[in-house]
């Protein structure tokens, strides 16, 4: 499935859902796996462990942004999150720019540099890869494979 698109490097999660995809990944098109926290997932604080749909249809909300304007003080700040993860990727890609990565992590983060990059949200499809795309000045998000 992966092993056509040319991937020389895998940035994962800590966190073991994704540090664990990342490995069969890995194994399976023999590159290299690194683990980073600069892209573990959101800390919803309170909110953790909470069905999102049932969090947005409590709170009145219909959208990504909608979810963000309600998220508890006692967790992580969106824009931290998003300034982390994008630091995190930028670093990685600064680093290896001859490179092509697949960068293993979680909804929010990915939400988040989304939104940072193209001014929007996606829908995502949990557990299917997508990437960030530049055409000219603008990013946009498309899925690896339909």
């Amino acid at each position: 499935m992966l092993r056509g698109i040319g991937i020389s490097r895998i940035v994962a999660s800590p966190l073991v859902r994704a540090a664990r995809t990342a490995e069969i990944i890995a194994d399976a098109i023999s590159v290299p796996l690194t683990i980073d926290a600069g892209i573990i997932e959101f800390d919803f604080g309170s909110f953790e462990g909470l069905p999102v749909r049932d969090l947005m249809i409590k709170h009145g909300v219909n959208s990504a942004t909608g979810l963000v304007s309600i998220l508890p003080a006692d967790g992580e700040n969106w824009d931290a999150m998003t300034e982390r993860s994008v630091r995190c990727v930028s670093a990685w890609l600064d680093r290896h720019p001859g490179d092509h990565f697949l960068f293993v992590c979680h909804d929010a983060v990915m939400q988040g540099m989304a939104n940072a990059l193209s001014g929007s949200y996606f829908k995502n499809s949990h557990g299917t890869p997508f990437r960030y795309v530049r055409d000219d000045a603008q990013w946009r998000v498309e899925q690896i494979i339909t």
